[in-house]
């Protein structure tokens, strides 16, 4: 059923691109099909990682040569119809050559996953003008005369309508045939039965074959006597490098609709036969098989969805299937075109607009329900210009429409993953409780802005808007600084640059600091370039993470604050602002260790085992992660009127990170025996210590709650 139906389906292609002044070398054309078809469909069969698929000459690719090959012979209007043949062959063989290499080094280079980057409305409308131009190619091969505005009034006269309303109506009636009952039967048996009905129409009209012929509803040539009807590696000798060099944008046209095919009909395959394939393996095997036919004069052939899965709802699901297929049409090669021009040109040219009108169908209307308007519009877009300027201008506007497609739509996705104010995230460094609940009163004044991707002009200018909008803001206090955490941006552009430019000059006219957290080597580099401030100068400054950066910030609102330290307090005074009133903080001190520390020295060592907490009276203390190659991660800082290693106190076991100083520094220790004596001499100065750490502990969770529901918003 499968050899039959593509016997049928490679006599369509061959009227499709020998036409006009290559007509009478039809039969050679059917031979390069057939050998197409029996190389593809063993070679395929044989090789594909899928098993039962079925390989022919490839309908998507059929009228963009036909393009390419009129193209060719159009340059050469002084040339003899054997020369003009010949190179129409070459030029047609050399391109099957050349595609099916590029196939196969795709493959072997193990690119077939980077090929799916291709826009999927780029796509479409690329195989809907394919369509078009077989629905067109349709009327060539039923009446000789291309569907135009120019020849709309001579096909529409009775004689030569009668012509081509037959095979219009048999690929519609096809069409909706198929949709309605997909049974494995329905094709080959309305093809069977159009040839049966042509012939018992002829009967009852007692007309003969040579009558037939000569009103046109026969093949009327089609043994193409004059040329080697197998060429062989004679069409390289002739090829029209001057012509094919003109049509480079077709050639591209077909390299690339060649290579879209092949990964999309094999991902449907994979759904539709649920086997896993190996899309490398799929472009190989396309490509060895092409190379291989094209060496014998044959064109583009790889796998076909509606025979694979034709093959796969009989349930013959193995190689045989394809391999015999190809066989088949091998025994064509015996019998040649001679059989071949008993078909009715209604039946070819009604396969060829059924396969037309399907993709036409695919993609202009159900696609409605499957694209969104822009992408629908996109594949509307190529489709008229196809159909009305022609295949280059097409391509042209692919490419076009793929570059805007992709601008608009990252255009949409914002950049700003996150804005968040400085009273919603704060930095790690612990600080006195007024000291903290000031700075979450003015924290408002520092506006964080968490971007993502790469920032070109389509989002830079969102970015510049956000922080304009931020300034007009009337209900919030003046910017003091605005922070951009730079972490998950993978790149930016000149106009990206530019708009960071402009920012900073907003910034020096309204009084606020710009502030790039995380910044790459990459992007750092770039700053620099732009003339950007070293870190802690200017209206511009780079710091290594958003961390540092929040620290800058509040270290500057501390300076500002009214009730900022001006002399350095004791711990008793430190502690005033939590501990409850039942009991004077001055209690603790009998129960403490007064130690002092110089500067980067470890207060607690990770993986040591719990000796209790520190009370920071003076100087600055980091907590960080050590890592056994050397790296460290910082995870808070700790000034005076803190409390580090609380957890170890109640808990016990190992530390689990370190504690180093900054500064000198002089701090407090409480250990376990220190508190359980202090719980035997004095449980209310102990009930105090202890509601002391609850508070201290609620109020590190609140601050912490409230920037997780911030960042989670």
């Amino acid at each position: 059923m499968t050899g039959v139906f593509t016997i049928i389906a490679a006599s369509s292609f061959a009227s499709l691109i020998f036409t006009g002044p290559l007509q009478p070398f039809t039969g050679n054309g059917i031979w390069l099909m057939l050998w197409t078809a029996f190389i593809v469909g063993i070679m395929v069969a044989l090789t594909s990682s899928l098993r039962g698929v079925v390989a022919i000459p490839q309908d998507r690719i059929a009228p963009i040569m036909a393009v390419l090959v009129a193209g060719v012979i159009a340059q050469m209007p002084s040339a003899t119809p054997v020369e003009q043949c010949r190179a129409a062959i070459a030029a047609l063989t050399m391109v099957s050559l050349i595609t099916g290499l590029i196939l196969f080094l795709l493959g072997r280079l193990k690119m077939g996953d980077l090929l799916q980057y291709i826009p999927y409305p780029v796509i479409g409308g690329f195989l809907a003008g394919s369509g078009w131009l077989l629905s067109v190619g349709a009327f060539r091969v039923l009446v000789g005369h291309p569907l135009t505005l120019g020849t709309l009034p001579e096909l529409l006269s009775p004689g030569l309508a009668l012509k081509w309303l037959p095979g219009l109506a048999f690929g519609i009636l096809l069409f909706f045939i198929m949709k309605r009952a997909a049974h494995p039967l329905v094709p080959a048996t309305m093809l069977l039965g159009a040839i049966a009905l042509f012939y018992l129409g002829l009967a009852l009209s007692g007309s003969s074959l040579t009558e037939a012929r000569e009103h046109g509803w026969l093949p009327t040539t089609v043994t193409g006597q004059t040329i080697t009807r197998f060429p062989g590696y004679g069409p390289f000798g002739s090829v029209p490098w001057a012509s094919l060099a003109h049509q480079f944008n077709i050639i591209g046209t077909i390299l690339l609709t060649s290579v879209v095919s092949v990964l999309l009909t094999a991902s449907a395959l994979e759904l539709a036969t649920r086997q896993e394939v190996d899309i490398n393996q799929e472009l190989r095997s396309a490509g060895f098989a092409t190379s291989l036919a094209s060496l014998g004069g044959g064109m583009v052939g790889f796998h076909s969805l509606s025979l694979s899965r034709l093959a796969a709802s009989m349930g013959a699901g193995n190689r045989w299937v394809g391999a015999l297929s190809g066989g088949i049409c091998g025994l064509g090669l015996l019998v040649g075109p001679s059989l071949i021009s008993f078909l009715p040109k209604y039946v070819c040219g009604g396969l060829l607009f059924f396969l037309g009108f399907m993709f036409l169908w695919e993609w202009v209307v159900e696609a409605r329900h499957k694209l969104n308007r822009l992408d629908h519009a996109v594949v509307l877009l190529i489709l008229g210009v196809i159909g009305t300027l022609g295949y280059t201008q097409g391509i042209i506007t692919g490419v076009v429409a793929a570059i805007i497609l992709f601008i608009h739509n990252y255009s949409r996705v914002d950049v700003v993953t996150n804005t968040l104010s400085g009273a919603q995230l704060s930095s790690n460094v612990d600080r006195p409780v007024r000291f903290a609940r000031e700075l979450k009163e003015q924290g408002q004044s520092i506006y964080i802005l968490k971007l993502q991707g790469f920032i070109f002009f389509g989002t830079a200018s969102h970015l510049l808007d956000k922080i304009r909008l931020r300034i007009t803001n009337a209900a919030l206090p003046p910017l003091r600084f605005v922070v951009l955490d730079f972490r998950r941006v993978t790149g930016l552009d000149s106009s990206a640059m530019f708009s960071l430019r402009k920012a900073e000059q907003i910034g020096q006219k309204r009084g606020f600091t710009i502030l790039i957290c995380h910044a790459s080597a990459e992007l750092a580099s770039e700053l620099s370039y732009s003339e950007a401030p070293a870190q802690g100068t200017g209206n511009l400054r780079l710091y290594p993470d958003l961390d540092h950066g929040l620290e800058m910030c509040e270290n500057e609102l501390l300076k500002t604050m009214a009730s900022a330290p001006r002399q350095e307090l004791r711990l008793t005074e430190q502690l005033q602002e939590l501990w409850p009133k039942t009991a004077s903080p001055a209690g603790l001190l009998p129960y403490l260790q007064r130690q002092e520390f110089p500067a980067q020295t470890h207060l607690i060592q990770q993986g040591d085992k719990s000796a209790g907490l520190y009370f920071i009276e003076s100087g600055h203390v980091t907590a960080r992660l050590e890592f056994t190659d050397g790296r460290t991660l910082r995870l808070r800082t700790m000034g005076p009127g803190t409390v580090v290693g609380e957890i170890s106190l109640f808990l016990g076991g190992v530390r689990t990170a370190s504690v180093v100083t900054n500064e000198p520094c002089v701090v407090y220790g409480l250990n376990p025996a220190g508190l359980a004596r202090m719980e035997q001499a004095d449980p209310a100065l102990a009930l105090a210590f202890h509601r002391f750490m609850v508070c201290l502990l609620a109020e590190r969770l609140t601050n912490s709650t409230g920037t997780l529901r911030s960042l989670l918003e």
